[in-house]
């Protein structure tokens, strides 16, 4: 029995001076080496089988065309990264130089990194930040203490605290995924904005300081580490969908805070900006010149601009309801009878030679330029691309890595500047919703006709009204009736048609 008193100690603390000695079981040295042993062999295969994991997505519905090393400068420094995912392999640190053992913190012996969307990171990348899982158990709380005074400035890392090496340059220009491996605390997942993900779901005795869909985010958290920690539910791809799901949410709060920031941009009274789910829901305030201010009907939601999973740009998205600017969206020729059958009449003289196709070509350009699928479609498309731009220079929000004391201040600026063109493109958007999708709902239920587009002349050009938006109108078809033309096709050929007026 002596000799067994003898053998059975409390761990040495000495390399952990963090660790609190009473908190720590007393079993035998050599056991409890062994367990340090296996577990870091088996986080070390949990991260290889992820890293694999992650390459083959790469190669397949994640892939595309990625380009690690980025323009210094030109007009494709923004658009050079590409739709596609980068994968930083597993990483094994040497254990010398990798953490501060020194100043009393675990080492992480292992790193591996996902990098995905494209961010504007000439003034410095969003910080990387732990997420925490909100389960406050003794065992999360005592990692939660080893993790937490890991130094990274002793890392062999980059200035922009994603835990790679120096030489690995597949994070720039892009948002991370980092997971790395810490023996006796686990996978630690880091996520660019992460600090902000997790501060915002800590405060869970104070439920009117939660966020709004808070349960959403939260939902989000528990899939993405779990899809990492769980020995038995190691996936890549739902880790992923998870992180971009996160990721999304805080850029539309990013560009929802930038659009209404009063100090340097201003919306229209009428226009409402709103985060639902990962989507930026737009509404307006529809008023007529009869209603009092005090008779002001609540603002109701024209589309939305979802952020897109894969590549982190906004995509428009209308109502069910709203057939008719879902149709002129796609420039859909069902949705304006007029342009198909000028388009077809164009093509016919193409095919017949009876028009040169020089000319008929400038003449069929010219003609379908100004129809009203063309210009809608144009429209949302232009407003696509402007926000895109800014969600680039917003990232995901929260802290950033700034290069130096102007970093700051010039990145408030080219935020600044895409704020004036999504200002401009959503409210033209806005309005071409507002008629299109609101009025033509209107004007079915108050006439039972359905609406169509190009039936009442071209856009509307009034010198006196500078901010009308130069559109066609919105036609209702109240009298038709069939008229029949005698033709002369040349010679004493005649043919008679029937036309719709």
């Amino acid at each position: 029995g002596a000799d067994n008193d003898e053998h059975t100690m409390t761990v040495d603390t000495g390399e952990h001076d963090n660790i609190n000695p009473s908190s720590t079981p007393s079993v035998p040295r050599p056991l409890h080496r062994l367990f340090e042993v296996t577990h870091s062999f088996a986080l070390s295969l949990q991260l290889e089988m992820l890293s694999s994991q992650a390459e083959a997505l790469r190669r397949g519905a994640w892939g595309g065309a990625a380009s690690a090393i980025r323009p210094t400068s030109g007009a494709g420094a923004e658009e050079a990264t590409g739709d596609g995912i980068a994968v930083s392999p597993a990483f094994f640190f040497d254990g010398s130089g990798v953490d501060g053992i020194a100043s009393g913190a675990i080492p992480t012996i292992a790193v591996m990194a996902v990098h995905f969307w494209s961010c504007d990171d000439r003034y410095g990348s969003p910080k990387v930040g732990d997420l925490s899982s909100g389960i406050e158990t003794g065992e999360a709380k005592e990692g939660a203490a080893l993790a937490t005074p890991t130094s990274r400035s002793k890392l062999a890392q980059r200035t922009d605290d994603n835990y790679l090496p120096k030489s690995d340059r597949r994070g720039e220009k892009r948002l991370s995924l980092c997971i790395r491996a810490v023996p006796m605390v686990g996978l630690v997942v880091s996520l660019s904005g992460g600090s902000e993900v997790a501060a915002s779901l800590s405060a869970k005795s104070d439920p009117s300081s939660l966020p709004k869909h808070s349960h959403h985010v939260q939902r989000n958290v528990d899939k993405l580490l779990s899809s990492i920690q769980d020995p038995f539910q190691l996936s890549m791809s739902d880790a992923l969908l998870a992180a971009t799901v996160l990721c999304a949410e805080k850029r539309c709060h990013a560009v929802v805070a930038a659009l209404n920031n009063q100090k340097t941009n201003r919306l229209p009274t009428w226009i409402h900006l709103d985060v639902e789910c990962g989507s930026i829901s737009v509404a307006a305030s529809i008023s007529y010149f009869s209603n009092s201010p005090a008779e002001s009907n609540p603002p109701c939601i024209l589309f939305r601009l979802a952020c897109d999973s894969r590549s982190g740009r906004f995509v428009p998205s209308f109502p069910r309801s709203t057939t008719l600017l879902r149709l002129l969206a796609c420039s859909d020729g069902s949705a304006s009878d007029i342009q198909s059958l000028r388009t077809a009449a164009m093509t016919s003289a193409l095919r017949s030679g009876s028009v040169g196709r020089k000319g008929a070509g400038g003449r069929i350009d010219g003609a379908t330029r100004e129809f009203t699928g063309r210009i809608v479609r144009d429209a949302f498309d232009a407003l696509s691309r402007a926000v895109d731009t800014l969600g680039r220079r917003c990232g995901v929000g929260g802290d950033w890595n700034d290069i130096d004391a102007q970093s700051a201040s010039l990145r408030e600026r080219s935020v600044v500047q895409a704020c004036r063109d999504v200002r401009l493109s959503l409210m033209t958007c806005s309005g071409i919703a507002a008629v299109f999708g609101m009025a033509a709902i209107g004007l079915k239920v108050a006439s039972g006709a359905d609406p169509v587009a190009d039936g009442a002349g071209g856009p509307i050009d009034d010198s006196n009204n500078p901010g009308t938006i130069q559109i066609p109108p919105l036609s209702v078809h109240l009298r038709q009736r069939i008229v029949e033309k005698v033709v002369n096709e040349g010679g004493d050929e005649t043919k008679r048609i029937s036309i719709l007026e």
